[in-house]
C-alpha cells in the first residue's frame, strides 16, 4: 500500500485532532525551515518529523501511513499505542485527556458486542476486578462504552509478561521463580478470600513491572462463588472448557463452571514448570492430546532440563501439579508458605516479600475453603516441610518400585534361558528314542513243543508226539 504524500499526512493530522491546531502549525511551520522553506512531499517524512517533536507516537504514525484519521479518541481517553490483543479484546496504552494520566484500556470488539456471551463475560471481569484491591493484582478503575465501544479501563503496568520474558532469556533464576510465584499466590489468596475464581493463570496473565513486582491480571474467565450469577454464563457457553490448554486444571477440562481454587494452583504449578524449564509441561500434540495428558500423566522431571534445580523446589511445583485437588496445597496461602520456607534458606531474608494481607472487609461471599487448623508460624512451617517430604517420599518409593521391578524381570528371563538350554542338553544326552510306531514291543510267543518254525509267509505244520506204551529199562 502506498504511503499518503505530504500534504495528505498534514490533512489527516488536523483531522485526527490529535494535536492542537496552533501547535501543529508551530510544528509545521519550523518542518518547512528545516527542509528549505518547503514541506516534504513524502508523507514519511512529515510523520518523522512530528514523531521526533514529541507530538505524535510510533503507533499514531502507523495508522495515519495507512490514511486512517479516526479511531483516536475513546470517550475522554486519547489512545497513544496498541499493547496486545487476545480472543476476546484489544488492549491500547491510553491517556486521560484532563488528568493526563495513563491507563491500559481493553476495548471488546464490535463483531463481539452482538454475542451474549462476551459482552457478559467482559462486564463480570469489570466486576471481579473492581472488587479486588491488591498490590499483586491489576487494579481496574472504570467501564464504560463509547457507542457500541465497550472498554475497560485498567491500571497501566510498564513491563513485560513472564510468557515474554521467557521467551527473551530462557528459564528464570531459582530465586526469582520462587519469588514470582509467591507474589501469584499471595494475589490468589486473596482473589480466593474475596470469592473470585481466576481459571485461567498462565505466564502470559503475570506481568513483571520495572521494579520487578508480579501483577495477575486478565480475569476474563473469572468465577464467582455466587452460583446464580455464573448460570447466564454457564448456560451461554454450553459446556465450552474455559481455560488454556497447556495449563489446564484436569477437572477444569471436565466442567470449566465447577473449577474452584485447586484449579488456579494448578494452573499456577504448570507456570513454575514454565518459569524453571523453559517450556510448558507438555508440548507435543493437539490441544486434545495435551488436555489428556494433563487428565492421565505426570511431566517429566524438572532436572532433565536443569539438573542444578534444588529438589525442594521441584518438589513444591510437583506438589502444584497433582492430578487430584485433594492432594495439592490445601490453599494458595500454603502454598506461598512453603515458597516462603525455601526462599528463607537460599535467598536473602529482606527480599522475600510479606505474607498476604487478611480478607478485605465487605468481600462478597468467599468460596468454601478446606478447614485448616490454627497453628503457629514454627508449626506452619514444619507442616510444610511434612508435606514436602511426603512428595519426595512417593517419589522414591515409585522409583524404588520400578527398580524392583525391573530386577525380577531380568531373574526371570534368566531363569527361562537356564530351563531352555538345560532341556536341550538333556535331550542330547539321552538314549535311542522309542519305535517310530509310538507302541511298546510284542511279547514273545511261547512256541509248542512240536511247533516247527517257518517263514512268515509259509504255513506251520503241527506233527503229532507219538504215544509211549511203556517203558524198558536199559541195562
Amino acid at each position: 500500500m502506498a504511503h499518503p504524500n505530504g500534504p495528505t499526512v498534514v490533512d489527516l493530522v488536523r483531522r485526527s485532532k490529535l494535536i492542537e491546531p496552533d501547535e501543529l502549525e508551530s510544528a509545521l511551520a519550523d518542518c518547512r525551515q528545516s527542509h528549505d522553506g518547503e514541506l516534504p512531499a513524502e508523507g514519511p517524512a512529515v510523520l518523522q518529523y512530528l514523531l521526533q517533536a514529541g507530538l505524535l507516537t510510533s503507533w499514531q504514525c502507523e495508522q495515519f501511513a495507512a490514511g486512517k484519521a479516526k479511531g483516536f479518541f475513546l470517550s475522554k481517553y486519547k489512545l497513544l499505542a496498541h499493547i496486545g490483543s487476545g480472543g476476546m479484546s484489544s488492549v491500547y496504552l491510553a491517556e486521560h485527556q484532563l488528568m493526563r494520566q495513563r491507563r491500559a484500556v481493553k476495548v471488546l470488539p464490535r463483531r463481539l458486542v452482538e454475542e451474549a456471551t462476551y459482552l457478559t463475560r467482559f462486564y463480570r471481569e469489570a466486576e471481579a476486578i473492581a472488587k479486588l484491591d491488591h498490590p499483586n493484582i491489576v487494579r481496574a478503575y472504570d467501564v464504560d462504552h463509547d457507542g457500541d465501544l465497550h472498554y475497560l479501563v485498567m491500571e497501566y503496568v510498564p513491563g513485560e509478561n513472564l510468557q515474554a520474558l521467557v521467551k527473551r532469556n530462557g528459564p528464570v533464576d531459582f530465586s526469582d521463580c520462587a519469588r514470582f510465584t509467591l507474589a501469584a499466590c499471595d494475589a490468589l489468596e486473596y482473589a480466593h478470600q474475596s470469592g473470585v475464581v481466576h481459571r485461567d493463570i498462565k505466564p502470559s496473565n503475570l506481568l513483571l513491572d520495572k521494579a520487578g513486582v508480579v501483577k495477575l491480571l486478565d480475569l476474563g474467565l473469572a468465577r464467582f462463588s455466587d452460583e446464580n450469577a455464573d448460570a447466564s454464563l454457564t448456560n451461554a457457553d454450553q459446556g465450552a472448557v474455559m481455560g488454556t490448554a497447556d495449563y489446564l486444571a484436569p477437572e477444569q477440562a471436565i466442567d470449566s463452571h465447577a473449577a474452584g481454587p485447586p484449579a488456579d494452583l494448578y494452573g499456577l504449578g504448570c507456570t513454575l514448570y514454565f518459569l524453571l524449564t523453559g517450556h510448558a509441561p507438555f508440548t507435543e500434540g493437539s490441544v486434545t492430546q495435551r488436555i489428556l495428558n494433563h487428565q492421565n500423566r505426570m511431566p517429566p522431571e524438572i532436572q532433565q532440563d536443569r539438573p542444578d534445580c534444588p529438589r525442594a523446589l521441584s518438589d513444591i511445583c510437583w506438589r502444584m501439579i497433582q492430578k487430584k485437588p485433594q492432594d495439592r496445597y490445601p490453599s494458595a496461602a500454603a502454598a506461598g508458605q512453603a515458597l516462603r520456607d525455601w526462599l528463607r534458606g537460599e535467598a536473602n531474608p529482606s527480599e522475600i516479600p510479606a505474607a498476604a494481607p487478611p480478607q478485605v472487609t465487605g468481600a462478597v461471599g468467599s468460596i468454601p475453603q478446606p478447614a485448616e487448623p490454627q497453628t503457629s508460624p514454627t508449626h506452619a512451617a514444619s507442616a510444610g516441610d511434612s508435606a514436602v517430604s511426603s512428595v519426595r517420599n512417593e517419589r522414591r518409593v515409585r522409583l524404588r518400585s520400578g527398580k524392583r521391578m525391573l530386577r525380577v524381570s531380568w531373574f526371570a528371563a534368566g531363569l527361562v534361558l537356564v530351563l531352555l538350554l538345560l532341556a536341550m542338553w538333556m535331550k542330547t544326552t539321552s538314549g535311542p528314542a522309542e519305535k517310530k510306531d509310538g507302541g511298546a514291543p510284542p511279547a514273545k510267543q511261547r512256541r509248542r513243543p512240536n511247533e516247527r518254525r517257518t517263514p512268515s509267509n509259509a504255513q506251520t505244520t503241527v506233527f503229532p508226539s507219538p504215544r509211549v506204551t511203556g517203558t524198558k529199562r536199559l541195562g
